[in-house]
């Protein structure tokens, strides 16, 4: 994520500079029509029109832009930009969430244990029949654990999962194992 300022210079433009280098924030300042660079301010000037402020918003929208106040008090276009801005973030980071929340669900609904697919991969990786039952066992617990408590979370799910078998006194050793093969095939 790119930080940038945006600072009113004067009736005909404003300013914008990058608050830490980076190529790309530069690259995309170069695609800004009309900008120009003025070294001795080290800020790019830049027409200031709507159609400007709408362009700067729409390359750096998912970017932290800092406007100074004079600016902000002064454009109307630029208060509305930055509520439709903060508006749309939030819809988006809300609607973000929530698939991923079904998808997570969905995801962990569908999760069914088919030992023939483990066994084929742990003896391709060189493991011993002993092995094999051992880390077997431990998913099919894992997964029957799951479908009792219906857990929605992958990660919280194995961290009670883990308690849980320490809850029952079993060694260190045999929940490290248990927790090594559920996240190499989670």
């Amino acid at each position: 994520m790119l930080r940038l300022s945006l600072m009113k210079r004067d009736e005909s433009s404003f300013g914008l500079r990058l608050l830490t280098y980076h190529k790309e924030g530069v690259d995309r300042i170069k695609q800004i029509p009309g900008r120009v660079w003025l070294e001795k301010e080290r800020v790019w000037s830049i027409s200031y029109d709507e159609k400007s402020l709408v362009y700067v918003f729409a390359v750096f929208q998912h970017d932290e832009v800092e406007i100074e106040s004079g600016l902000y008090e002064d454009c109307q276009r630029l208060k509305s930009l930055v509520n439709e801005r903060d508006a749309a973030a939030k819809v988006e980071e809300a609607v973000t969430n929530h698939a991923e929340n079904i998808q997570q669900h969905a995801l962990m609904r569908k999760r069914e244990f088919d030992p023939s697919k483990l066994r084929e991969q742990l003896r391709i990786r060189g493991y011993s029949a002993k092995t094999i039952k051992a880390y077997i066992g431990h998913v099919k617990r894992f997964y029957q654990y799951l479908n009792q408590q219906h857990s929605d979370f992958y990660s919280s799910s194995i961290q009670s999962y883990s308690l849980l078998l320490l809850d029952q006194n079993f060694s260190h050793a045999y929940v490290n194992q248990a927790l090594t093969e559920i996240t190499d095939i989670g």
